[in-house]
């Protein structure tokens, strides 16, 4: 490791805004458990034990920081929120409140004295990948390669810079009564574009990230049934998903290498893509087709967005895939599902006689044969007996003329596969055995760490976080969209214990629909309202319900005659209603 004292640094130090820490917008509170956490904005992470400190910092693809702790220090309690968190650290000076904040910019921290404390001096520990270096101040700047990080930390510090694991151990000492400590943290392919990023640092982001939140509270696709696991686990896993979007963080994907079709990489990036978009994301950047899933995201990106097709990518899949060549059931089963959301996107611009050869094709193939319920589900990278995969996919994405899936007697293994088992079993009306499933996958979200689904060895998964809302639309709420013709269809099939439901960014085309029910005594009531775009939708409406098969149905207040069937034990009711106002549907 090199002293350099010619490597530029910046000219003057920043005016830091302080850090407030997260406010309860969207945030887990309690005492510091030896679990991981992490802290996620676009293309930045931050990731540590509740306990100890932080153990790696990644920004633009690139590590940050490989350790940012305070020496001797442990931590109490714990404030997380998905990009901000508030540590209170004990030491045997007396404690600190530590607060962090990831923005795609980079990192920030601050330590202030807890009310009453004297915690003496404050030494920072930190590992910084580089090999040359230069302290002045309240900067480091260190090069690894063309690669610049840039440290500002204030007060000044009495710096000292060692070598471990190939990295910079780094030493910062802040004398006692000095106030609060600051901390930016910055990487850039330039110094002028790691400066510029500690200056917009430097400025805040608190209120930005807070006002983030707050959309996914309010602009995304929300829920609220009173049950804090669900309500809380949609916007954790929108905001987990918008971070893993970004270009910059694609590559955390990758470490599914080993893993076999529908949880390899590439399955994993189309599924984490279906998430965004049942969850309301923007989802503007290109869409790659490196699977049968992310072909599905294509027509998924067409039909609910009204995003055209880019034919230059699709016209090439779709005639390979119209060609027949022999895949692995799975892969076939995808493909065939892929093939029929293809053909709903293409109809509207290619005629009907195109969908309909598409179709055929997609329907010619066997549908899988095998009964999950007699096998083992597999450990992902084990050995299984009978591969029970395609019939889970087959009925997760509800192919038509599928051999009936039956539910699996032990409960999936965390991750994608228990998601998937519990789509598959909404699909198939197994309701009880299906919402069973998927709480236990929204629990599964808080077991180990705020706003982390893992999935075999991995603590966090954004295709296992993406399943929370794709499950959610399309599996509970039975939600399908046609967005040329401007349809919505809501088939929700919901617990019989649940008495009152709120749905909010239900999103079709440039509308927003919102969705709320009331049940109680055999009763329900649903108030449908469309509360944006420039059309009215038709809202196709065939709730799911347990109801006499003869019971009464009233639109707006008025008896109605509509299509009533009796259906896996329940009953379901067909109304086509235009979204010109809020309408409301009384059964019962």
């Amino acid at each position: 490791m090199t002293h350099a004292p010619d490597l530029a640094l910046p000219r003057s130090p920043q005016l830091v805004a302080p850090l407030q820490g997260p406010s309860d917008t969207l945030a887990v509170a309690g005492a510091a458990r030896p679990r991981p956490f992490l802290l996620t904005a676009a293309g930045a992470s931050v990731r540590g034990t509740e306990t100890r400190g932080i153990e790696g910092v990644e920004s633009g693809g690139r590590m940050l920081l490989g350790r940012v702790e305070i020496r001797g220090a442990t931590c109490g309690n714990v404030l997380l929120a998905p990009a901000q968190a508030r540590r209170e650290l004990l030491g045997r000076g007396g404690s600190l409140i530590e607060i962090l904040l990831v923005t795609s910019d980079g990192f920030s921290a601050q330590w202030t004295p807890a009310s009453g404390s004297r915690p003496g001096d404050v030494e920072l520990s930190l590992l910084v990948p580089g090999s040359a270096w230069r302290t002045d101040g309240p900067f480091l700047v260190a090069m690894e390669g063309s690669v610049v990080r840039l440290l500002h930390l204030t007060p000044e510090a009495e710096w000292s810079v060692g070598e471990a694991r190939g990295a910079l151990a780094v030493s910062a000492r802040i004398g006692s009564g000095e106030g609060a400590i600051r901390l930016l943290a910055a990487v850039g392919e330039r110094a002028q574009d790691a400066e510029a990023r500690v200056a917009r640092l430097a400025r805040g982001g608190e209120a930005r990230a807070d006002g983030e939140l707050q959309a996914y509270r309010s602009r995304r696709l929300t829920v609220r049934t009173g049950v804090q696991e669900l309500d809380d686990a949609l916007a954790w896993a929108a905001v987990r998903l918008d971070a893993a979007l970004d270009r910059d963080a694609a590559q955390v994907h990758d470490l599914a290498a080993d893993e076999p079709f529908p949880f390899d990489p590439d399955a994993r990036r189309g599924w984490t893509a279906l998430g965004a978009l049942a969850a309301g994301a923007p989802l503007d950047a290109p869409i790659a087709l490196r699977s049968e899933i992310e072909a599905m995201v294509l027509a998924r990106a067409a039909t609910w967005r009204g995003r055209p097709l880019p034919d230059a990518i699709a016209q090439p899949w779709i005639e390979a895939a119209m060609a027949g060549v022999p895949a692995p059931p799975a892969r076939e089963v995808a493909r065939r599902a892929a093939l029929l959301a293809l053909a709903d996107a293409v109809e509207p611009w290619q005629g009907k006689e195109r969908a309909q050869a598409m179709r055929a094709r997609a329907t010619a193939a066997a549908a899988p044969t095998v009964r999950a319920g007699t096998l083992r589900l597999p450990t992902l990278g084990g050995g299984v007996t009978g591969d029970p995969i395609p019939a889970v996919l087959a009925a997760a994405l509800d192919l038509p003329g599928r051999t009936r899936f039956l539910a699996p007697l032990d409960d999936p293994p965390p991750g994608l596969l228990r998601a998937l088992t519990a789509w598959a079993c909404l699909n198939e009306l197994d309701l009880e055995r299906g919402f069973a499933l998927f709480r236990a996958h929204l629990a599964d979200g808080f077991a180990h760490g705020a706003g982390l689904w893992p999935d075999g060895s991995r603590i966090h998964d954004p295709a296992a976080a993406a399943l929370v809302p794709l499950v959610f639309l399309e599996g509970l709420l039975g939600a399908r969209g046609d967005a040329h013709y401007g349809r919505l269809r809501l088939a929700p099939r919901l617990p019989p214990h649940w008495t009152k439901l709120g749905v909010g960014g239900i999103a079709l085309r440039d509308a927003t629909v919102r969705l709320d029910y009331e049940g109680e005594g055999g009763s329900h009531r649903f108030r449908v309202a469309q509360e944006s775009g420039a059309v009215p939708l038709m809202l196709v409406f065939e709730p799911i319900l347990v109801a006499a098969a003869d019971c009464a149905v009233r639109i707006d207040g008025e008896p109605a005659q509509v299509d009533v069937l009796s259906i896996a034990g329940r009953t379901q009711v067909k109304v086509h209603l235009p979204l010109d106002r809020e309408r409301e549907i009384s059964i019962g």
